[in-house]
């Protein structure tokens, strides 16, 4: 059950959204505190705090301002203390921290900041992104949320039917580390622990099974029929 400060300000915000921004998609933070919502009219994410201020909207473009795009996926990474974003369109996938200590966010490469070089901006309800090779839909996150498992997107937005391979993202250094090839698309994952050890599952609908994950590998350790993965 969320608490109570949460459930109070999704349902104030759920009347509060003027009409021209249409939320799509919205997510409430781990600790309750914190409110985002998708927006179309124009493409935006607008953060609201527990007092239902608006007090940030950023613009769904990408870094070099040549596209904009609505949201695909919005997830919430408590544990990180963010938001991950990607969207149908656009080649990125976003991480917005709202941890007030949140590191500085740097657009170049990781190894760039590290050593001390270019200007960075403020991490708190920043967008800290990952370039992507094609539109991202996210599927869910490991246990330690440090890697996000998705999809590519078609052009029209849907799941690439050609490709069934799901992407995983490192956000630590924002960027691509491998995939797991499957033999139909996945529509949906979860994190889960069975027998004391940490797996990640991945639902095929198409051929109504579930494939079960060790994170530590990235491999593929059993295929089960999805009516008995109970």
């Amino acid at each position: 059950m969320l608490p109570r400060i949460a459930r109070s300000l999704a349902a104030a915000m759920l009347g509060a959204m003027f009409a021209s921004a249409a939320a799509q998609v919205q997510a409430i933070s781990g600790d309750g505190q914190w409110l985002i919502a998708a927006s179309e009219q124009p493409v935006s994410l607008s953060l609201f705090d527990a007092d239902r201020r608006l007090v940030r909207t950023l613009a769904a473009v990408s870094q070099d301002g040549q596209s904009a795009s609505r949201v695909a996926s919005l997830k919430v990474a408590h544990l990180r203390k963010s938001f991950i974003v990607t969207f149908t369109d656009m080649r990125e996938l976003w991480e917005i921290s709202y941890d007030p200590k949140a590191e500085p966010i740097f657009d170049g490469l990781v190894h760039d900041y590290r050593m001390g070089e270019g200007i960075g901006r403020p991490g708190f309800l920043g967008a800290r992104r990952t370039a992507l090779a094609a539109p991202l839909a996210v599927l869910l996150l490991d246990h330690l949320q440090r890697h996000v498992l998705g999809a590519w997107l078609g052009q029209d937005g849907g799941m690439q039917d050609k490709e069934a391979a799901v992407q995983v993202i490192n956000l630590d250094i924002r960027r691509r580390i491998t995939e797991i090839k499957l033999d139909a698309p996945a529509s949906s994952g979860e994190a889960v622990i069975r027998d004391g050890q940490q797996l990640l599952t991945l639902t095929v609908p198409q051929n109504k099974q579930v494939v079960v994950i060790d994170p530590k590998g990235w491999t593929k350790l059993r295929t089960v029929s999805s009516d008995d993965s109970n």
